[in-house]
């Protein structure tokens, strides 16, 4: 059985841990031993004590961009044992500090479906491909050089199914160097069968998704065109081609 640990911080503002938290909650995902794990460790002031037992699970892109990488969590990630989305996570953490993670792919699940993603009637989804998610002048640029729909940050819930419910598709642009791809969002749209096209990535190798990864240019050029992958093509590969979150849950060695 898991038990999943969260800081109080892992609310509305970081609902993109919702899906996974269920999945881990989910009776597909249980295994032959109790186990606890933390989502959201890097939320968790300095002077907080994790206990020993506790798995972490790694969310955040390891960048030196990235201003979460304190002190005080890459020590609890060095402290503790570690799980992780990414591959090229996984080997950055080694790499720079010697924390071996395993890695705890983010597969095809049930709990990414959501009912309140489902258009209302057929052909309705259309417009300006969409992009969620936090600003800076990296994405600026991006955007700026194409045709996309910015979902204003901190648009969550409710408000952010009214936006998705309807897209034709969603731009995956990143944020930081590292290139990682951000899979927990776009499962939520591959399973509501909800297109992506995305920036090329150093982990695209894991996602045989079709007409998924592409270069800055070619994401910006099909942005003002619209030619969006097919929805139907990236759900089917999705479904058929990852495993399942819970089949990774018992992969892990506990």
């Amino acid at each position: 059985m898991i038990e999943i640990i969260t800081p109080e911080k892992v609310g509305e503002p970081f609902q993109c841990f919702d899906h996974i938290i269920s999945a881990l909650r989910g009776e597909g995902a249980e295994i032959e031993r109790d186990a606890r794990v933390m989502v959201g460790a890097h939320l968790l002031p300095p002077e907080v004590e994790i206990p020993d037992d506790v798995w972490i699970f790694n969310f955040e892109q390891v960048s030196e961009q990235n201003q979460w990488f304190t002190d005080a969590y890459v020590d609890r990630l060095i402290r503790h044992r570690v799980l992780d989305y990414s591959p090229t996570n996984i080997g950055m953490l080694d790499e720079i500090w010697g924390i071996e993670a395993q890695l705890l792919a983010i597969g095809d699940s049930d709990f990414f479906i959501d009912p309140r993603l489902v258009a209302d009637g057929p052909g309705i989804r259309s417009g300006l491909p969409d992009f969620f998610g936090s600003l800076n002048r990296r994405r600026i640029d991006v955007i700026g050089a194409g045709a996309f729909r910015v979902v204003p940050f901190g648009t969550y819930g409710e408000n952010l199914a009214k936006f998705l419910r309807y897209s034709p598709c969603v731009a995956n642009i990143h944020y930081y160097d590292a290139q990682i791809f951000e899979i927990v969002r776009a499962a939520i749209c591959f399973s509501n069968m909800i297109p992506v096209m995305s920036e090329v990535s150093g982990d695209q190798e894991c996602y045989p998704i079709p007409d998924l990864f592409m270069s800055t240019a070619d994401l910006i050029a099909r942005s003002k065109s619209g030619d969006y992958p097919d929805p139907e093509d990236q759900f089917k590969a999705w479904t058929s081609a990852m495993p399942s979150l819970s089949e990774n849950m018992r992969s892990v060695r506990w």
